[in-house]
């Protein structure tokens, strides 16, 4: 999923299983329209840790970029600036999160910005992100801009420290 040099080719309606362990992310794993329609599973136990171990400014354990129809699910999401980021313009939609652990992320466990509509955010945990950086105190389980049909369903979200979910727009 790092590069296409890897020679990971996926289609839409593949899954690709993540076996118990901690696997150290050595950079963001960028989820493009190459992806799109996949499903990225963890075991139910949420054992798959996926450790960015990196919280400085663009270091992301998922970023989506034009991936629709994915669904990260089972997984647990840790050590990075934002565990998972949708930027502006990125236009990933029908995305799904759902029973996975995002916690102990610097700034924000998920931060989804506008143009990325019909997400669904359903039956996560989301705790710990404390949030400061220099002079930067903003730690939100879930930070959403403008999103469209949005559904956040069965969440347990706490100990972050400035919100739980924040909503703007």
């Amino acid at each position: 999923l790092y590069e296409s040099r890897n020679n990971i080719c996926t289609h839409p309606g593949d899954t690709i299983y993540v076996d118990t362990g901690t696997y150290s992310l050595l950079k963001n794993i960028n989820l493009t329209a190459l992806h799109q329609g996949i499903r990225i599973q963890g075991p139910a136990s949420r054992a798959a840790v996926l450790d960015r171990d990196l919280t400085e400014s663009g270091s992301y354990a998922f970023q989506f970029l034009n991936a629709d129809d994915v669904t990260l699910d089972s997984l647990t999401i840790t050590g990075a600036l934002y565990g998972v980021f949708a930027p502006s313009g990125s236009d990933s939609d029908r995305v799904t999160i759902s029973n996975c652990e995002i916690a102990d992320n610097l700034r924000r466990g998920i931060y989804l910005q506008t143009s990325n509509d019909a997400w669904q955010i359903l039956d996560n945990i989301v705790h710990d992100h404390l949030g400061i950086a220099g002079n930067i105190v903003d730690g939100t389980g879930l930070t959403l801009e403008s999103a469209n049909d949005l559904v956040i369903r069965g969440n347990t979200i706490f100990e972050n420290d400035q919100a739980g979910i924040r909503l703007i727009g």
